[in-house]
């Protein structure tokens, strides 16, 4: 295939961690400073309903690229050891296509994968953590881990490292008192952040020349915490931060979440949400150069361009951070979708999806005939007829860390979400049950509602019928 000619498009998904929807400004937020995520909705297809199949990292990355649901996956956990798995790598390897996973997959290896025997799971080109390690250590002098081989390969987990080894490159507020405040505000350079290694990366990729079209994840660690964007974005976000309510008695007393929700003081809330924004539009700057990079290369016309999120941060709604909950801000991510002539530009999908839709997708644009037992459904034609439809019913899967488990149970947490319900079943603990259209903030539990008994009823079938049993205890 020449670049003149294409016969299918390339496939770019640019891939963030931690950014919930509502932190985007063309999601409608009063804070967020997203000009180039505004500007590919504006040029694309913005949708509004889009969810996770479960808001945590690992769980969630390798639901997308596998188009399948976290029970079916067996990836429940972040430190999970990753086994051998087929995924979108894979599937348009085997069709002509060259493939890329560049930055944050976050691919737990064994200890076989962490000596280099298997790391790629179906994508030819990757750059992760034992790049940035190197990175880092060559070419932004950072000094070696303490206690530590100097060797990436034989760190297994090694995400839980890299931090330490950023530390001394990151700049701490010095009017920050350590002992009052539980959130450290700092900033780092651009060029100490693994979005800088990824987008030089990228440029590279695009600059070989190829006959073959390309599938390229492009995936940038923030938003994700600590909060560390560089000091010239954070000087962008000095106007006021509105605050969250703080969280009703219902959920002080709710038998799950009165050990997570908490009144927290206006400062602390104001001085985090701050350093989450500003980190967003550090995501957002990313996002601009990859397509600048894109243009570039002259691939603009003939690339599917996706914008997603793996999850998103509950940022102080109902008194909570962090993610792992049925929450909008936790479980509601962003989701854009741009190809010129191919994709109506400026317009709004209300219909629910959900990432495992993603792969049918991606397999449809591109003429590719898709695994045939992949429980997601491709929004290719919806997108061909601007039909927002959508889906009936969609849902959700969380398994509480062991760390976690004395106060949320040993059993899965799973959400089912339809056009007027979102119902969520905390293992065999209790239910949670909102009405979508008129409370779409969940402040208001009807699950003992006798008048809805029956809508309770069905849903609790639905999230049988797809995600099975609630079994007991989990794997770690």
């Amino acid at each position: 295939m020449s670049q003149s000619e294409p016969t299918r498009p390339n496939i770019l998904v640019l891939f963030s961690d931690t950014h919930s929807a509502d932190a985007t400004g063309c999601y409608g937020s009063p804070v967020a400073q997203t000009p180039h995520m505004d500007r590919l909705a504006g040029e694309g297809v913005l949708f509004e309903r889009a969810y996770c199949q479960n808001p945590l990292c690992v769980p969630s990355r390798q639901s997308l690229i596998t188009g399948r649901y976290s029970f079916q996956t067996g990836i429940i956990h972040n430190d999970q050891p990753m086994p051998a798995m087929y995924t979108l790598g894979h599937h348009f390897k085997q069709v002509g296509y060259d493939t890329a996973a560049l930055g944050k997959m976050h691919f737990i290896p064994d200890t076989e994968a962490s000596l280099g025997k298997e790391r790629h799971f179906g994508f030819d080109d990757r750059v992760d953590y034992e790049e940035f390690y190197w990175y880092l250590r060559n070419e932004r002098a950072a000094p070696p881990l303490p206690d530590e081989p100097d060797d990436p390969w034989r760190i297994i987990h090694l995400e839980h490292k890299q931090h330490v080894l950023q530390a001394p490159l990151v700049k701490r507020n010095q009017t920050s008192d350590p002992s009052k405040d539980a959130f450290r505000p700092a900033t780092l350079p651009h060029e100490d952040h693994q979005e800088a290694l990824v987008l030089r990366r990228w440029a590279e990729f695009l600059k070989r020349p190829r006959e073959k079209p390309f599938l390229a994840f492009v995936s940038f660690q923030s938003p994700h915490p600590p909060f560390i964007p560089p000091e010239e974005i954070l000087a962008q976000h000095d106007g006021p931060i509105p605050l969250p309510p703080l969280p009703g008695e219902e959920f002080l007393k709710h038998p799950i979440w009165r050990n997570h929700s908490h009144i927290a003081p206006d400062p602390a809330r104001e001085k985090h949400l701050r350093y989450y924004h500003a980190f967003v539009s550090y995501t957002d700057w990313c996002v601009g150069e990859a397509l600048r990079l894109l243009d570039e290369a002259g691939r603009r016309d003939d690339t599917l361009v996706i914008y997603v999120s793996d999850h998103g941060d509950m940022q102080f709604v109902h008194g909570m951070g962090g993610k792992c909950v049925f929450f909008e801000p936790s479980v509601h991510v962003p989701l854009i979708m741009r190809w010129p002539g191919r994709i109506a530009a400026a317009w709004r999908y209300r219909g629910l999806v959900e990432l495992v839709d993603l792969f049918p997708t991606f397999c449809e644009c591109a003429g590719i005939t898709p695994p045939s037992d992949l429980p997601g459904r491709s929004l290719w034609r919806d997108l061909q007829t601007k039909s927002d439809r959508g889906k009936e019913i969609v849902f959700s899967e969380s398994y509480p860390m062991e760390r976690s488990r004395n106060w949320m149970g040993d059993k899965p947490h799973r959400m089912v979400l339809t056009n007027q319900w979102k119902l969520v079943q905390y293992g065999d603990t209790c239910v949670d049950l909102f009405d979508v259209t008129t409370d779409p903030e969940n402040k208001f539990n009807r699950s003992d509602d006798p008048a809805l008994a029956q809508v309770k009823r069905d849903l609790l079938r639905a999230i049988q019928n797809r995600l099975g049993d609630c079994h007991g205890a989990n794997q770690d």
